[in-house]
């Protein structure tokens, strides 16, 4: 019929445009001034997973992890401050020998903090894969290899979920700082998720929880 005919051509154009662009897939754009550096970008790797593009993007001699074109994860920087993060909570809880779980591995760095301390295992949980990809690839030096270490578990999930179907205790569990308005980062600063902490942390445990505090209003 003629009225299908005219559709054909708008057809064509439509899948000629889209089609190149999504042959350009996954794009990655990295805002300097966004990230609060003074360097100009360079795109190191990319891989796109469930939960979008994630990137490794170096800034002249700072290197960070991106999510979807947003600015997340820090990197070679700040080393030292990252690294404190996780040995001061293990510091703080005082055991040896015994399991501790850490929600998010991100960069890997503040988790190589928590393997400082003598912990017989270590759940390192990450929701996205393509992070832990990054963190083991591209910034082993900055985090002393340690998901390579025999004691630190990688457990891909959703640390809520995980907490909450675990069977066992902990003798620490550090929950990584989180920034509000990221995607799902809310939830870990609710009620039902504090609960499942209190509920995976045997007698004498400790919970450390790190407050992006220039996120957050005094109300």
């Amino acid at each position: 019929p003629k009225s299908i005919w005219n559709v054909v051509p708008a057809t064509l154009v439509f899948a000629l445009i889209f089609g190149f662009r999504l042959w350009q897939l996954p794009v990655v754009t990295a805002n300097a001034f966004s990230a609060g550096m003074d360097a100009p970008a360079s795109v190191v790797d990319k891989m796109e997973g469930r939960h979008g593009v994630v990137s490794v993007v170096d800034f002249g001699s700072k290197r960070t992890i991106w999510l979807n074109s947003s600015y997340v994860l820090g990197g070679n920087r700040s080393v030292i401050d990252d690294m404190r993060l996780g040995f001061l909570p293990s510091l703080l809880a005082g055991h040896s020998g015994n399991s501790a779980a850490v929600i998010g591995i991100a960069t890997g760095i503040s988790l190589s903090g928590v393997a400082l301390g003598d912990w017989a295992r270590i759940d390192a949980v990450e929701l996205i894969p393509e992070v832990a990809t990054f963190a083991n690839k591209y910034f082993s030096t900055d985090n002393g290899n340690v998901l390579q270490k025999n004691n630190v578990n990688v457990i891909v999930d959703d640390g809520r979920h995980f907490l909450r179907g675990k069977e066992g205790t902990y003798s620490m569990v550090v929950s990584d700082l989180f920034i509000p308005w990221q995607e799902g980062s809310a939830s870990l600063y609710s009620l039902d998720h504090f609960r499942s902490v209190n509920n995976s942390l045997g007698d004498s445990a400790f919970f450390m929880l790190w407050l992006p505090m220039y996120e957050i209003t005094k109300k």
